[in-house]
């Protein structure tokens, strides 16, 4: 039986190290992604100054009449371009997401194999293999959660907005990833390096 949960000592840690660098890689995403995010809902706001007759003096669109169509049709491309952008880096964050489920689905194994031989003791201090998956599941569930979030932003969200206040409260959202509950991702951290003395 030690053999055993030396076994499940290295598997769980392994798991765990990657399950922290697909965070980590998520974290680095989002941060790369705000500026992005930022830059599309400026273009966004800029683009509605086609509906803004004071934004065009009379004698600019006296001499140039298609002026204004031609703007929006630079500003539609440049935001569609912007937009892509950002959806290819939340289908990024996807793939760690992605990493996280296969994670967790791979402790879920384990935690089935100990069933069948009865291993149902902490694997390393007090913390059973139950434990480290049902908190895995809770972290996995939060990370769900915000890349919905973050996949609505793209699709219907920062395109659509009509204020800069619209825009400030959606990229608000961006960058603080409610969904995300710091004390539920600060606990994980704490038993982790309490547990296994890891700096996770």
């Amino acid at each position: 039986m030690a053999h055993n949960i030396g076994t499940l000592q290295r598997r769980l840690i392994t798991l765990i190290e990657e399950f922290k660098r697909a965070r980590d890689t998520w974290e680095e995403i989002n941060s790369h992604a705000f500026p992005l995010a930022n830059t599309l809902t400026n273009s966004v706001i800029q683009s509605r100054y086609v509906d803004e007759p004071q934004y065009w003096h009379p004698l600019l669109t006296t001499e140039f009449p298609d002026l204004i169509q031609k703007f929006d049709r630079k500003m539609q491309v440049i935001i569609q371009k912007q937009n892509e952008g950002l959806l290819d880096l939340v289908e990024k964050m996807g793939k760690q997401y992605t990493k996280m489920q296969n994670q967790l689905r791979e402790v879920c194994t384990m935690y089935d194999g100990t069933k069948t031989t009865g291993i149902d003791m902490p694997i390393f201090k007090t913390c059973t293999l139950k434990n480290y998956m049902q908190r895995m599941q809770i972290l996995v569930n939060m990370y769900s959660l915000e890349l919905e979030t973050k996949r609505s932003l793209v699709s219907n969200g920062i395109k659509n907005i009509l204020t800069r206040e619209e825009g400030v409260v959606l990229l608000s959202i961006w960058i603080n990833q409610p969904s995300l509950v710091k004390s539920s991702l600060q606990e994980w951290v704490d038993i982790c390096t309490t547990e296994m003395e890891l700096s996770n």
